[in-house]
């Protein structure tokens, strides 16, 4: 017999998602808003946000593991 493997959806895990990636794009813009604020030129502060885009794309799945 097979068995059942759909959970259901989760609200409560659901807002912890969205909460979480809100949270991680008002870093990011706070560190660029700084960034700019503190005169470093465009294209720093986009080699920068780059970095830290590729840095968190490349470590993701290392950071869920540990």
């Amino acid at each position: 017999m097979r068995k059942n493997r759909n959970f259901g959806r989760d609200p409560g895990l659901q807002a912890r998602m969205v909460l979480t990636l809100f949270l991680l794009g008002l870093v990011y813009a706070v560190l660029i808003g700084v960034l700019i604020a503190a005169g470093v030129g465009a294209v720093t502060v986009a080699v920068i946000a780059g970095g830290f885009f590729q840095s968190q794309y490349i470590s993701s799945d290392k950071n869920e593991l540990a």
